[in-house]
């Protein structure tokens, strides 16, 4: 029997940095979006630089964007997701409340 395959897909590059930044690991982080510890290292030497001169931008509501929290079933698993969206697009309005 060989190794299980992961078959994660890496997130948002602002979640990692937000890991990284709270002391994270790239072995905790592989373990936790289920992808192989080389490429996430890979990722996170590749970013490094970059994040040291100007962070990435968080996933964060503002005048521009709307984010939402949506569940996703894959894997056999729920898990929380959340989705960047222009506040100009249709979904947006619907989404928010109206006095």
């Amino acid at each position: 029997m060989g190794k299980p395959r992961l078959t994660g897909t890496l997130p948002h590059e602002s979640v990692i940095y937000r890991e990284v930044q709270r002391g994270a690991r790239a072995s905790e982080l592989s373990g936790m979006f289920n992808v192989p510890v080389k490429v996430m290292q890979g990722f996170i030497d590749c970013r490094r630089n970059r994040w040291a001169e100007s962070p990435p931008r968080l996933l964060e509501s503002d005048d521009r964007k709307v984010v939402i929290e949506v569940e996703d079933y894959r894997d056999h698993a729920y898990r929380r997701v959340r989705i960047s969206l222009p506040r100009n697009s249709l979904y947006a309005p619907a989404n928010e409340v109206r006095p």
